[in-house]
């Protein structure tokens, strides 16, 4: 596998990895429903947690340049697709972890955004 082949498979992995970003953030703001105060609360814990784990959103990084090195020293294309396969597994994992905590952070139940029929917006029952 020379370093042209291995670009452009990188690049199909990094195309694949932004559509299901792109979709995952569609599906937050569905999740929203238009509550612009909800939205807020996700982008704020969104940019705190990812400024929190600024470590571990890198070590992907690390560890397909490490991949890739080895599949062109070696001449071993297993390595690339390989690398391809630990991308995509990695961020689904980050992706989840970011989104467990931005689900028990925003979306903490106060608010008219609970689908409770026993409360009113008013507090009386």
């Amino acid at each position: 596998m020379t370093l042209s082949d291995a670009l452009i498979y990188l690049g199909i992995c990094f195309m694949v990895l932004g559509i299901m970003m792109i979709a995952a953030a569609r599906k937050s703001k569905k999740k929203a429903c238009g509550n612009k105060k909800l939205l807020e609360r996700i982008d704020f814990f969104k940019k705190k947690w990812q400024s929190e784990h600024i470590g571990l959103l890198l070590t992907p990084i690390g560890i397909i340049l490490g991949l890739i090195v080895l599949c062109l020293v070696t001449k071993l294309s297993a390595f690339m697709y390989l690398a391809g396969a630990v991308l995509i597994l990695l961020y689904v994992y980050i992706y989840n972890k970011m989104m467990a905590y931005i689900e028990e952070n925003a979306f903490d139940g106060t608010g008219p955004d609970l689908d409770d029929n026993d409360t009113n917006l008013d507090g009386e029952n």
